[in-house]
């Protein structure tokens, strides 16, 4: 499952920020490491996306 039900497993807001500041991409939300807008080939959209931060 790609979407998580709930929010509990989402990084910390620190880390969600050195991704968007420092980082070229950002991780999925299961694990795989994508664009800072990306989506993994399993259809998991970056964390940055599911918190509506970009």
């Amino acid at each position: 499952m790609c979407e998580p039900e709930d929010r509990s497993q989402a990084p910390s807001m620190d880390t969600l920020l050195e991704w968007l500041e420092e980082e070229d991409g950002a991780e999925a939300t299961d694990g795989c490491w994508v664009e800072l807008d990306g989506v993994c080939e399993h259809g998991c959209r970056s964390w940055l996306l599911v918190m509506g931060l970009i």
